[in-house]
């Protein structure tokens, strides 16, 4: 049995970008994101200055986010301006533009949100629906809740 694999890793130093960062994957970090990226195209578009992304498009549009953290297969992908954001399992926020303090775990957990700041849900698949579809301030626990 032959195994072949391809890893490509990128350590950016001050001398090589303005965000410094460790880049583990490809494509990660594309554009100097800054942070931790691990993972095909993890923080791929812009700054995640302070922030890490682990999974394979995890945080990729990020273009001026800072101190978010994303672990997961595409956690937080559609974010782009988004901040101090904490997502955790597939899928999890994939849809965040730019909401901010949002703690997301669970895979699925929020992934349709797009904005609103200031959320908490825990569970898989805990979403907000309905009349609050992004809103502020809320809180859904448990598998399947929704807000």
């Amino acid at each position: 049995m032959i195994f072949q694999s391809q890893l490509e890793i990128t350590l950016v130093t001050m001398h090589h970008s303005l965000y410094p960062g460790i880049y583990i994957g490809s494509a990660a970090g594309h554009k100097g994101a800054g942070g931790i990226a691990i993972g095909g195209s993890a923080s791929y578009s812009g700054s995640n200055s302070g922030g890490i992304a682990i999974g394979n498009r995890s945080l990729r549009n990020i273009l001026s986010g800072i101190h978010n953290i994303g672990l997961g297969t595409k956690t937080l992908e559609s974010t782009t301006s988004g901040e101090y954001n904490v997502s955790v399992g597939l899928f999890s926020l994939n849809d965040n533009t730019s909401g901010s303090n949002y703690v997301a775990i669970g895979n699925n957990t929020l992934d349709r949100n797009t904005i609103g700041n200031d959320n908490t849900a825990l569970g898989s698949q805990a979403v907000f629906l309905g009349i609050l579809n992004n809103p502020s301030n809320s809180t859904a626990i448990g598998a399947n809740a929704k807000v």
